[in-house]
């Protein structure tokens, strides 16, 4: 199994795919419940997005506007076929549209692009903004 770290607030994930993603939301929830300052991140395949626990994650964190960050990482392949198969847009990020919170796609290549986007999307979840979803590919 995958352990966690207490001490760095990391969390052991499951290995059914997209399933951490409502323990995260539910954190965050927790988190807010003791108004601590604290953001969650939580990263995942594209092929978890056609799962419901992530529709799930996704709708409560937005209704509840939660200090969430969810990281798509893209590679093309959604857990057994190619992400064609399994999405309909292959743009996941405008997925969080839908649940009214942001989104953006980065270049997950480029390091500082990246760092930008989660710096961003942290800052956003700080000032109480909400979550965001980006997908890095």
């Amino acid at each position: 199994g995958c352990s966690g770290y207490n001490a760095r607030h990391i969390a052991s994930v499951s290995q059914v795919v997209a399933s951490w993603l409502p323990k995260a939301a539910g954190m965050a929830y927790a988190a807010k419940l003791r108004e601590e300052d604290a953001v969650f991140v939580c990263t995942f395949g594209d092929g978890a997005t056609s799962e419901g626990d992530f529709h799930e994650a996704l709708n409560f964190a937005a209704i509840h506007k939660l200090a969430c960050v969810f990281v798509i990482e893209n590679n093309g392949y959604a857990i057994s076929v190619p992400l064609r198969l399994q999405a309909g847009n292959p743009d996941l990020y405008r997925r969080a549209a839908g649940y009214g919170m942001a989104g953006a796609v980065v270049d997950g290549s480029d390091v500082p692009a990246a760092y930008a986007a989660c710096k961003e999307a942290v800052e956003r979840a700080r000032r109480g903004e909400g979550p965001t979803l980006l997908e890095a590919r």
